[in-house]
């Protein structure tokens, strides 16, 4: 539950494929996705590792220990674990032999064809909340580009964590 990332500088890359060697997992789901799993019970770590996902991948991760250990449980699925297996596992890194050779298969996926890629996910702002109680959906949803069903959920959230918001039009 301590234990914290080195100070800078040092070798990001080949701490974090030390990290995935040690309390990692990756290689395919059941239905052939890959993935790259790390599990920790110290919230640095975690907080290290997501921050290189998103450095790498451009993909934002949030984590939150589980009910039954109290770690956190990371896990990157498609492009981006192919685009994590890449950046860790280059030529002649020094690596376990068995997660080199799962990282070299992982590189070689491609999503099959007529499977549709997700989008990514665009975090809500304080400025879009406000601007959601401020218009009806559908000028909403237009103005923030988003869809109507996305305004609808937002404002239902918000409601269930902050009470109704003023001047709310459904």
């Amino acid at each position: 539950m301590t234990v914290r990332p080195p100070v800078p500088p040092f070798s990001e890359r080949d701490y974090t494929r030390g990290l995935v060697d040690a309390d990692g997992s990756l290689g395919f789901t059941a239905r052939g996705y890959p993935f790259i799993g790390f599990t920790t019970a110290s919230s640095a770590m975690i907080e290290y590792f997501c921050e290189k996902v998103f450095e790498v991948t451009g993909r934002q991760r949030v984590v939150n220990r589980n009910k039954r250990d109290g770690v956190y449980n990371l896990m990157v699925t498609m492009e981006a674990a192919l685009e994590m297996a890449d950046w860790m596992y280059y030529k002649d890194c020094l690596a376990l032999e068995r997660k080199a050779a799962r990282a070299v298969s992982i590189s070689t996926w491609s999503r099959p064809p007529g499977m549709r890629a997700r989008s990514a996910r665009r975090r809500w702002t304080e400025a879009e909340d406000a601007a959601i109680w401020s218009m009806t959906i559908p000028d909403a949803a237009q103005s923030l580009g988003r869809t109507e069903k996305s305004i609808q959920m937002r404002r239902w959230m918000l409601q269930g964590t902050h009470g109704k918001q003023p001047g709310a039009s459904r």
